[in-house]
């Protein structure tokens, strides 16, 4: 069985789109929170119970034949794409797997495949 999970970073939109394996990874949490570790290029994903300034609601069809979950927020893609040095024209899959310890995701940013040109 492959353990690795995936999320797409979508400049244009500034969407986040987050796999339906990570989301069951994390146990399909009410809300999710994300982190990034400058220095080592990861980000992080967490499960979180309540809703803050940081967090983010999951869908309740995320496995619905059309559910997905997608998180809109530009500042926080320009932020990756700056810190990478990405290709604002380019839609990223980024590899990574479940810390079940840590009870988070971690992706490492330097292993981004490009999909596509938007």
């Amino acid at each position: 069985m492959n353990d690795t999970l995936y999320i797409s970073i979508c400049f244009s939109d500034g969407g986040l789109r987050l796999f339906r394996n990570t989301v069951r990874s994390l146990n399909t949490p009410p809300y999710v929170k994300f982190y990034i570790h400058k220095e080592r290029a990861l980000l992080a994903i967490s499960p979180d119970v309540k809703k803050t300034l940081i967090t983010h609601k999951t869908p309740k069809n995320v496995y619905d034949e059309y559910g997905k979950m997608v998180v809109y927020s530009k500042k926080f893609c320009d932020v990756l794409y700056r810190e990478m040095n990405w290709d604002k024209s380019k839609l990223y899959r980024v590899p990574g797997k479940m810390m079940k310890k840590e009870n988070a995701a971690y992706f490492d940013l330097e292993k981004a495949e490009i999909l596509k040109q938007r």
